[in-house]
């Protein structure tokens, strides 16, 4: 059965690795961790001497702080560090009085704030103590007196570091729900700041910060036939609350109720026996879808999950503070499955957008290489056909230039020829043939050809 004030605690290191801490009757505390099959692994005893309703935190090293009273009354505190505990003493009870203390854990820096609530001549103490980094702890320092109801009170931590509580103040000027800010310089609270315009019976349900830094918070008005669920924001910058809005009404209170915010999705839930209600909003808050149920849990045992993460990602984006949810053989919390699913789905629509337009990238580029080689190819074509012409062109030049190197031998050989034959055919002649052979002949060639019978014939002339 989902109940607020009884929570078991999912806790993701940075490693990834996932923890269950939660409470089994009769044999207190246990710790389990979640294998590589999503399946849970053998659980570990933490302490017998614990009651069901405390709390966990874990810091930015991965130790895990949990708040606890035990079978005594007494508040406790139990660290895990590198998977050793040890315990600490906190408050011890005068009476040993045990009933719930509402407790509350938080990591602020390099201190521990550890909250609860002290019952004190009838009315309800809203205490708390800091924790530093040697363990040393403050004395017990009262923030406020606060009404009696199933979430009297609840802290939050926004991104910049900033802690907030809210609770309902009732007193002779103020009756309504409002926070006080924590100013740790002076390690004091500021004074109140009333939130709500509704001056009457009303009772703070849950709160959440995104990533912008913007707050929410969800309450409800206690009317006298019907509850009113109601909702608050005050985004980033700004120093007043937005006008609260009403988003449904019951005759039944909203008691198991809760804000959880996942990316940029906020989910205002509430539980009915076994039957989730829900509110979304994508736009910070400024419109809310229509009231839906909740389906992927029939049939199966609801538990209320605080869900703390070391996951960079998850820590800047998310704030599940309480989440129907159910362990049995895994880890399955509503909500933030199916942001799970839906993130992986669009991962795979990316992934394969990606693939599509690479493809499509790659057929551009194939059909643009083909092209490419069909231009280039005509291009080859065409310089082939160039260089066939050329070399045509050489050849003709070439025969050419043969013919004109072989003409002037032979015309020189012709000459000598012409003047060979002059020459046999003058000294072949018959000195009694015509007038020539009244002539005489020098024989040879310049002066040798002188000789006396060259003479003789000169003096007969």
């Amino acid at each position: 059965m989902f109940d607020v004030n009884d929570r078991q605690y999912i806790v993701k290191l940075s490693s990834g690795k996932i923890t269950n801490i939660f409470y089994k009757d009769g044999a207190g505390a246990y710790l389990r961790s979640l294998d590589k099959g999503d399946t849970w692994l053998t659980p570990v005893h933490i302490t017998k001497d614990i009651m069901p309703n405390f709390d966990v935190c874990v810091d930015s090293t991965d130790n895990i702080h949990i708040l606890y009273q035990n079978t005594k009354g007494n508040i406790g505190y139990l660290l895990n560090n590198n998977g050793s505990w040890s315990v600490k003493s906190v408050l011890k009870s005068k009476n040993s009085s045990i009933y719930n203390k509402y407790l509350t854990i938080i990591h602020n820096g390099q201190t521990i704030i550890l909250f609860y609530v002290l019952k004190y001549s009838g009315r309800n103490l809203l205490a708390y103590q800091i924790m530093d980094s040697q363990q040393d702890i403050s004395e017990p320092k009262v923030i406020d007196y606060i009404t009696d109801s199933k979430t009297p009170y609840i802290v939050l931590e926004d991104k910049k570091g900033e802690t907030y509580i809210f609770y309902r103040y009732l007193d002779v000027k103020y009756d309504c729900i409002g926070c006080k800010k924590y100013i740790p310089s002076r390690r004091q609270w500021s004074d109140f700041t009333p939130i709500t315009e509704y001056d009457g019976e009303s009772e703070v349900l849950g709160a959440g910060v995104d990533s912008n830094n913007n707050i929410y918070i969800c309450w409800q008005k206690i009317l006298q036939s019907r509850y009113e669920l109601m909702y608050s924001v005050r985004y980033w910058g700004n120093e007043h609350w937005e006008k609260e809005k009403t988003l449904t009404s019951s005759p039944r209170a909203f008691s198991n109720c809760s804000i959880a915010i996942v990316n940029s999705k906020i989910v205002l839930y509430w539980v009915e026996g076994d039957d989730i209600y829900y509110f979304v909003s994508n736009d910070k808050g400024r419109t809310w879808s229509k009231q839906d149920k909740y389906t992927s849990f029939d049939g199966k045992p609801l538990h209320c999950i605080s869900y703390k993460s070391n996951i960079a990602d998850e820590r800047e984006n998310w704030h599940v503070e309480k989440l129907p949810g159910n362990l049995v053989g895994s880890c399955n919390l509503a909500f933030i499955n199916e942001t799970k699913e839906k993130k992986q789905e669009e991962n795979t629509d990316d992934l394969r957008a990606l693939l599509v337009s690479a493809l499509n990238s790659l057929t551009e580029s194939v059909d643009q290489i083909k092209q490419s080689m069909r231009e280039t190819t005509e291009k080859l074509e065409a310089l082939d056909d160039k260089q066939k012409q050329i070399e045509g062109e050489i050849l003709k030049l070439s025969a050419r230039a043969d013919t004109v190197d072989s003409e002037p031998p032979n015309i020189k050989a012709e000459e000598n020829l012409t003047k060979e034959e002059e020459i046999n055919n003058n000294e072949n002649k018959d000195d009694t043939t015509g007038i020539e052979d009244d002539i005489p002949v020098m024989p040879g060639v310049g002066f040798r050809g002188i000789t006396t019978d060259y003479l003789r014939k000169l003096q007969r002339k």
